[in-house]
């Protein structure tokens, strides 16, 4: 059985037994991307202004860990609007970014705006993914009558949003994954779920032990099936799903794990930590 290995991270490669990683600081780092045309990974996050106001960031870190520009987006510099971000993806040349009630867009080279894409009804959205084919995807809270519900949105390539999916039966999602089979979500009542192009929920596997926050697929080697790994912020455990209904945690303690992203060229999972400030870079 293959165990897990620690892998190099802002130079300094850490003991097998410890299997941590110690990029860091970030600031209240919440999610990551890998971005493959430059070969970095994203890290959002924010943090308070010098007005109290809370202000967004984006970082670009390279793969060996050295920090190539720890303000590359910025709230409030360059035209750039980054207030409070959750989830963070990454397709062809644009970064896309769920910010509040919005889908913020920007060039995944130079940084440049490209314009915000607004999500009606939107309370706040949790995490955001785009389809092979560039359709878009978020989940969050929908306001209502009298309370805020769950719901997916889907974003064509028009920039028309529409509601794919809302309700209880999708367990409060807080991250997902597009994919040309369909639409996988991690959800606060510790499900993961397929939504199909009609916004059928199918639960694919549970855990009791809390919400799960963060989802990563990563690529099957030698033609193996894809592998599933989500994050839970109740034990604080990184777990590994099969679509048959199998979730196995992992022996590897995460604190206040964020929306984890995928390197997929190096079959690495990237989970930003909340409360300790930096990125762990794991290769399960």
């Amino acid at each position: 059985m293959r165990t897990a290995r620690c892998l190099l991270v802002l130079g300094v490669l850490l003991a097998a037994s410890s299997c941590r990683s110690d990029l860091a600081p970030f600031a209240q780092p919440v999610a990551v991307a890998h971005e493959p045309g430059e070969d970095v990974y994203l890290v959002a996050g924010s943090q308070l202004g010098v007005d109290g106001a809370a202000a967004g960031y984006v970082a670009k870190v390279r793969p060996e860990g050295a920090i190539v520009d720890r303000g590359w987006l910025e709230h409030g510099q360059r035209g750039v609007t980054l207030q409070a971000p959750r989830g963070l993806a990454v397709h062809g040349a644009v970064v896309w970014v769920a910010d509040g009630s919005q889908l913020r867009r920007f060039a995944s080279q130079s940084g440049a705006v490209l314009g915000p894409i607004a999500v009606p009804m939107a309370a706040v959205l949790h995490d955001v993914s785009v389809a092979p084919d560039g359709t878009a995807f978020c989940c969050g809270l929908r306001l209502g009558t009298e309370v805020l519900g769950a719901a997916v949105w889907r974003v064509g390539l028009d920039e028309a949003v529409e509601v794919l999916a809302q309700g209880a039966e999708l367990g409060n999602p807080q991250a997902l994954c597009a994919t040309a089979s369909g639409l996988y979500l991690a959800s606060a009542d510790g499900g993961f779920r397929l939504l199909d192009g009609k916004g059928h929920a199918t639960l694919l596997a549970k855990v009791d032990t809390g919400p799960l926050v963060g989802l990563g697929r990563l690529p099957g080697r030698d033609g193996a099936a894809p592998s599933w790994f989500a994050c839970s912020t109740g034990d604080q455990a990184l777990y590994r799903f099969d679509l048959q209904g199998g979730a196995l945690p992992l022996p590897r303690p995460l604190p206040s794990p964020g929306r984890c992203g995928v390197d997929a060229r190096r079959g690495r999972l990237l989970v930003p930590l909340l409360g300790v400030g930096r990125l762990e870079v794991l290769a399960p």
